[in-house]
């Protein structure tokens, strides 16, 4: 539950599970792949990346699929391809089903030239997203290129934008939103070209180089093995070659501008970006987010908000030892990304707050500028995010409790009237709500107590607000700029609703209770 404030037996619980060592995030679900060979392609780089918490690189793919389709492609099988998006690439199945591709997403998002077929295309505007950094739709992250600003400077064929050997030398060109190069004599950090690629006759910088030859553990499909994380041909199976030059630019990521190197490639993005922690300061653009908006568009975003995570633990279920054994900062990202998934699916766009076992005030930073860093940055730092995304709609999940065993259940969902927005709020918790109790008994035969819709003005007498749901306040000075709710679906302490959400049909029917929500309550604004 997100609360106004830490409860003294929620700061003891937060200090005795970390004492006890299990203060660790479970692993992520894999993805519903439309293929055995988009299976294996998958775990081959990015099971190891789900399964630990701290496995020192990010997602080749993604955590989740986006959705399958099925794309006209003059060579297919019937005119049709089978493809599965994800956040860094899509999936391709060739027309004998046999093998997988990659696709070549970045040469499409930049020439505007949707591929149809082996030599058929469509054209279409260039892409306006951002090629680094946060969601630029509705005016956020104004300063970083789009796809459409690297028109002048990439490569298609031989002798276009080429550039000559330059390894050895330092990176020192930036790159504007309109596509204006420039030099300088002070680039944010000193990165040296380390590999010339002569068939597109582009610099590859020695981090990028190096990132694209890394070794790591990889499933063979039985077992885990020390091999290169990006298969033995990256160029082939994974990056495609340079398209063009690195460039220095400013992006604003995490609601902050800063200092980005970034790269195209054939099939991905790569940036650099020096304030990161090691050794995520080299990241793959979510390039399998950005084509399929721009191929499919939609001009719905939904901020999802996994409560707690990191050193917050939120609701703690506890063994029959005394010790916690599941936590609720857990089953919270599991029904996030699984929400994610569907609505990705249904041609939404999804901004979440998290993907990972961290507060999304990470690295810690007073964000509210009381001169402390505590549960209330945590909180701003999601207003933020949804707010800097420009979202339509935001979902605070949770599970609840009432601090013990107890035999209390059921779902109920909070809203706050005390917004410009407030019967917006109280529509979206209406069909929440309704959903959410509709979804769990057809999918897992469980009907929880209907709990009702509860606003957030008969907390207390004060008239206090949850944080993420109320207008700003002395104690947080952002607010959320669209409707919203927190969802609080079932009980941890109450041993039946435990058992149902340790197993994966309630997550699934939690997520799929989320997205019918959504779906009717954009329906109804329509």
């Amino acid at each position: 539950m997100s609360s106004k404030k830490l409860s003294p037996v929620i700061l003891l619980l937060v200090f005795l599970v970390q004492l006890s060592g299990l203060f660790t995030p479970n692993s992520q679900a894999a993805p519903v792949f439309a293929s055995t060979g988009f299976q294996n392609l998958w775990e081959y780089s990015d099971k190891k990346v789900a399964e630990t918490p701290s496995p020192g690189r990010g997602f080749t793919w993604g955590p989740v699929s986006l959705g399958v389709f099925q794309e006209t492609y003059a060579e297919g099988s019937g005119g049709e391809r089978t493809v599965q998006y994800y956040d860094k690439s899509r999936m391709e199945l060739t027309r004998d089903k046999q093998l997988v591709t990659n696709g070549l997403l970045t040469k499409e998002l930049v020439s505007g030239k949707r591929q149809d077929g082996d030599n058929t295309f469509t054209q279409l505007l260039p892409g306006q997203l951002q090629v680094a950094g946060d969601n630029n739709l509705g005016g956020g992250n104004p300063n970083a290129p789009v796809y459409a600003s690297f028109a002048g400077l990439v490569t298609f064929m031989p002798g276009q934008n080429s550039a000559p050997n330059r390894t050895g030398q330092v990176v020192d060109q930036s790159v504007n939103r309109a596509g204006k190069v420039a030099r300088t004599d002070k680039p944010p950090v000193k990165l040296a070209y380390g590999f010339y690629e002569k068939t597109t006759a582009h610099n590859i910088p020695k981090v990028f180089f190096d990132y694209q030859n890394i070794t790591g553990q990889v499933w063979d499909g039985k077992k885990y093995v020390e091999k290169k994380v990006f298969t033995d041909n990256p160029v082939v199976n994974v990056f495609g070659y340079p398209i063009s030059e690195a460039y220095w630019t400013r992006a604003t990521v995490q609601g902050q501008e800063r200092d980005v190197l970034v790269q195209l490639f054939e099939r991905r993005v790569l940036t650099y970006t020096p304030s990161n922690q090691d050794p995520y300061k080299v990241e793959m653009g979510n390039i399998g987010q950005h084509y399929l908006q721009w191929r499919y568009g939609s001009s719905h975003l939904i901020v999802l908000d996994p409560g707690h995570g990191g050193a917050d633990p939120g609701t703690v279920h506890t063994g029959p030892d005394g010790k916690p054994d599941m936590l609720e900062k857990n089953i919270n990202l599991a029904i996030g990304l699984k929400t994610a998934e569907l609505l990705r699916a249904e041609g939404y766009q999804v901004v979440l707050t998290r993907t990972t076992d961290a507060s999304p005030n990470t690295p810690a930073q007073d964000v509210n500028g009381d001169g402390k860093i505590d549960i209330l940055d945590d909180l701003e730092a999601r207003i933020n995010i949804a707010n800097k995304a420009n979202g339509e709609l935001f979902l605070s999940i949770h599970i609840n409790s009432n601090g013990k065993p107890s035999s209390a259940g059921g779902t109920e969902t909070w809203y706050c009237s005390d917004r410009p927005f407030g019967a917006n709020n109280k529509l979206f918790a209406q069909l929440v709500q309704q959903e959410t109790i509709a979804s769990l008994k057809e999918r897992t035969g469980y009907t929880p107590q209907d709990r009702q819709i509860r606003d957030d003005n008969a907390l207390d007498s004060e008239g206090s607000h949850f944080v993420v749901l109320g207008p700003s306040s002395p104690r947080h000075k952002s607010a959320t700029g669209m409707p919203g709710v927190i969802a609080e679906a079932l009980f941890i302490n109450n041993e039946a609703e435990a058992t149902l959400l340790r197993d994966p049909k309630t997550i699934n029917a939690l997520a799929a209770g989320y997205r019918t929500a959504v779906k009717k309550y954009l329906m109804a604004q329509n």
